[in-house]
């Protein structure tokens, strides 16, 4: 027990704390303006009040609070399945990670297993996969639940697969992308290149290539089918020239529906397969042909024939005036005919090609035949009409003079030449004539004799 004297300070101690505390806890006037109102105006606006400051907790409540936060924390991070603040919960990735490859069918097939060692049964596991071909994701990823994936892929590109888990119940919660990289038969540099391939008028393609930079004297085969469907077909329309290859396979409309895939492989095992599947192949057309072309207001009105039964078509249109050989292109949608605008009294070649104008991919078809139009004066035709008339003219008369005289012509060029046997011959014979002729003669025997009768004159002559 206190002593007297430390028990009445003790109580005015405690009394003083008592009054200052009730002196804190009692509301404070508002400060008013020490400044009198102006006489005949408004009294002034008094300051405004100064709130009292918030009571600060004391050193022991902050140190309660802070005990209580890491109590918490450490509860949080005591529970499993649970991941560290300020760091990321990276799962396990699957497991025993495997694959094959169906060549002619360009089909990767990927199998895996569950994470080891297992996650907490609350972490529902699904798994992400992506195709990365050249380096580029073609929009392939897939997120299910299944643990394989069978995917179509280019071959004789750089194929890299990548598989993940994930938790479903957590979110922003998933592993490392595991890739495979896609180890592929054949050395590199033997696979087909350049390869172009084009639906000819939707009824057949044709597709062409070159052989590797790495390849020998190997030749190369082609394989096509459907995505969707297992089979698989070997092109026999073939032609080679040198490193240069080419087959033609039938392609309907009707079936343009359904995805192709096309396997270009090599008769040994060294040439590497090259696959083109999963893409629309460009349309070339057959070349319409000009049914007419006369003359209008405008200039000419053409037009020509429609080289499929289908709408959505452009036409491209070439005038060319021979003069200047200037080239003109106009275009038309879906019109068979269009009146054109040429320049008067001058030769133009007009012609026409085609391509659909739904399909991005598609090209131009061939050009058609020229058809000619000539408006010049009617003076220059007339003396090209009688020029046509007068060379033929001119060449038949030649043609029957030269069969009449011919022989004499050739007499005169070529003059015939006498056979010096011949002549010899006729030269001798003579000669032995006569000297028969000679030989015989007798000129007693031969001599004539004629009676001869002389008159004398009588002078009574006149």
């Amino acid at each position: 027990m206190n002593p007297p004297a430390e028990r009445g300070c003790n109580e005015r101690v405690s009394t003083r704390a008592g009054r200052s505390a009730r002196a804190q806890r009692r509301p404070r006037p508002a400060l008013r303006s020490p400044v009198p109102a102006r006489r005949g105006g408004a009294p002034r606006q008094p300051f405004p009040s100064v709130p009292a400051p918030a009571p600060q907790p004391s050193p022991a409540e902050r140190r309660r609070v802070l005990m209580a936060a890491a109590g918490l924390l450490a509860l949080l991070l005591a529970l499993p399945g649970a991941p560290s603040p300020g760091a990321r919960w990276t799962l396990p990735p699957p497991s025993n990670v495997r694959h094959s490859v169906d060549v002619r069918h360009c089909q990767l097939t990927v199998r895996w297993d569950p994470p080891k060692p297992g996650i907490n049964h609350t972490c529902a596991l699904s798994y992400e996969t992506v195709v990365w071909t050249d380096g580029k994701d073609d929009n392939s990823r897939e997120y299910d639940v299944k643990r394989s994936r069978s995917v179509t892929v280019d071959l004789g590109k750089e194929i890299v697969f990548g598989v993940r888990t994930e938790c479903d119940k957590i979110e922003n919660v998933h592993g490392d992308l595991f890739n495979i990289t896609l180890q592929q038969k054949g050395l590199p540099g033997t696979g087909a290149i350049n390869i172009s391939c084009i639906w000819h008028n939707e009824q057949y393609i044709t597709c062409s290539w070159k052989a590797g930079v790495n390849a020998t004297q190997n030749s190369y085969n082609l394989f096509y089918g459907y995505v969707d469907q297992p089979g698989v077909q070997q092109c026999t329309n073939f032609s080679r020239d040198r490193n240069n290859f080419r087959c033609t396979f039938s392609y309907a409309k009707s079936q343009g529906t359904s995805m192709l895939r096309i396997v270009f492989e090599g008769n040994s095992e060294d040439v590497r397969p090259v696959c083109v599947s999963g893409k629309k192949f460009p349309v070339k057309l057959h070349p319409p042909s000009i049914v007419n072309i006369s003359k209008d207001s405008n200039g000419v009105f053409l037009k020509w024939s429609k080289p499929a039964d289908r709408k959505n078509l452009v036409y491209g249109i070439e005038i060319k005036d021979t003069a200047t050989n200037s080239l003109e292109n106009d275009t038309s949608d879906d019109q068979t005919s269009k009146s054109i605008g040429l320049k008067p009294n001058t030769r133009h070649t007009l012609r026409v090609r085609v391509k659909p104008k739904e399909n991005s991919e598609s090209i131009w078809s061939d050009w058609s035949e020229e058809a000619i139009w000539d408006d010049r004066e009617t003076s220059d035709n007339t003396f090209n009409i009688l020029l046509y008339i007068f060379i033929p003219f001119c060449v038949a008369v030649l043609t029957i003079i030269l069969l009449v005289y011919l022989k004499r012509i050739k007499l005169l060029i070529l003059p015939k030449i006498p056979d010096p046997g011949q002549v010899l011959k006729k030269m001798f014979e003579d000669q032995s004539e006569e000297l028969q002729k000679q030989s015989t003669y007798d000129p007693v025997k031969d001599e004539q004799i004629h009676s001869l009768m002389l008159l004398e004159p009588t002078g009574n002559e006149v």
